[in-house]
């Protein structure tokens, strides 16, 4: 997993969206991950953003559970 240009916050984002999802099939929701962070959803959103900014992630929608990873060998393809 590249890690290039990610503070420490987002890498531990991506890093548990990434285990929950392959863990239970599905992603977090935003809060969900502000839990386990101990961080605000708006504190999320704003990395969520961010990592979706430096093609990171995907979000499908603006509705729950549609975060996508995107490994560094699909954003090169």
């Amino acid at each position: 997993m590249v890690t290039n240009n990610l503070t420490a916050r987002q890498r531990r984002v991506l890093s548990y969206v990434r285990d929950y999802s392959a863990a239970k099939g599905y992603p977090p929701t935003l809060t969900e991950i502000g839990k386990h962070l101990g961080i605000k959803r708006s504190t999320v959103f704003g990395h969520v953003k961010n990592l979706i900014a430096k093609g990171r992630m995907k979000r499908t929608a603006k509705t729950f559970r549609t975060l996508t990873i995107i490994d560094p060998v699909e954003r090169n393809s």
